[in-house]
């Protein structure tokens, strides 16, 4: 479920009883399997990034679909990223309080989120308290389990007399519309990387289109186009889209992929992602600001693309946190809210 935390608000974060020190350890690994980020953050008396740090997965974990390995992967190296974190910056146990983390999502559906990892055997290896399984809980509770990040986006961007909307550009692209500190709407908003992404693995092209440079290549393919924007329901929020569906409507014109140059369908991939973002932001009723975060800055013909779409309304939310930790620092938000479900090791 949504939280309309209000910054700056008498709300749970101020009723907390005051520690000095106290740390949350935020992880994130996508639905692009790309990378397992990591984030030390304190949010009292106010919010501070501590530290962060990024590992890479071995070559096949991006695409393999055996659970016992990516369970075992993410697990190891969670942990590994922990402990580096806390030696690397001199962190004493004491001043940590809380490890999110969401491990990898496999299949997520409106009544039921798996993920892989095991948080039991990171609160054990580290010694630290675990909050996990936060996309069933939000459904428990009558959410969607996706996107988590709106209650985040609120506390960070959120501005008295400003509408915004905050878009993240992951393996699936979500947003958030803030009117003032206010959440008006949010949600899974259409794909990011992963048409993209999954096209170039299939086709020994890496493991993604660097800087979007055969996408700025090519040219819209019309019939491509016309076929996966008929199959996406993109006016429908809020919703909590999953990977496999994406995955499939792709392989469901093959046909069509087959007979067009690799630069063209990449052309066409990257314009069905701009398109979701420019629809929510019509819906929204096209807000003052829009900030963006997530591994989909890195690719510049994609922000070129929204450059000259959105022009000055757009940046990246690097003048509040680093773009690729934003998530990291949602879920370690989360915990500090106390959300997920509790381990102690």
């Amino acid at each position: 479920m949504i939280s309309l935390q209000v910054k700056g608000s008498n709300s749970s974060k101020n009723s907390r009883p005051f520690k000095l020190m106290s740390y949350f350890l935020g992880l994130m690994s996508g639905t692009s399997r790309d990378s397992l980020d990591i984030c030390c953050v304190s949010f009292e008396p106010k919010f501070k990034v501590i530290s962060n740090d990024t590992l890479g997965f071995s070559e096949s974990y991006k695409s393999t679909k055996n659970r016992t390995y990516i369970d075992n992967e993410i697990t190891l190296k969670s942990i590994e990223a922990v402990n580096n974190l806390i030696k690397r910056n001199r962190i004493k146990h004491g001043d940590i309080e809380c490890i999110a983390f969401p491990g990898q999502t496999l299949l997520h559906t409106k009544n039921k989120s798996f993920q892989a990892g095991n948080a039991h055997k990171i609160a054990k290896e580290t010694k630290l308290t675990v909050r996990y399984d936060f996309r069933n809980q939000d459904i428990s509770e009558g959410g969607l389990g996706a996107p988590l990040v709106p209650s985040f986006h609120n506390y960070l961007f959120g501005e008295i007399n400003k509408s915004k909307m905050i878009v993240n550009i992951g393996g699936i692209c979500n947003a958030t519309y803030l009117k003032g500190n206010r959440i008006q709407e949010a949600s899974d908003i259409g794909p990011g990387n992963c048409l993209m992404d999954f096209y170039c693995i299939k086709n020994g092209l890496g493991n993604f289109d660097l800087n979007g440079r055969l996408a700025s290549q090519g040219r819209i393919s019309k019939e491509l186009f016309k076929a996966l924007r008929s199959t996406i329901q993109f006016d429908l929020y809020p919703r909590a889209d999953d990977i496999a569906d994406y995955l499939i409507k792709l392989k469901k014109y093959e046909k069509i992929i087959d007979k067009t140059k690799t630069e063209d369908v990449l052309r066409t991939l990257i314009e069905i992602t701009v398109l979701g973002i420019e629809e929510f932001y019509r819906s929204c009723g096209e807000p003052e600001e829009i900030i963006v975060h997530g591994g989909g800055i890195y690719n510049k013909f994609l922000m070129d693309l929204l450059s000259v779409k959105f022009g000055n309304t757009i940046k990246t939310s690097a003048n509040y946190l680093d773009p690729k930790f934003v998530e990291a620092a949602a879920f370690a938000y989360l915990a500090y809210l106390k959300k997920g479900v509790l381990i102690t090791p």
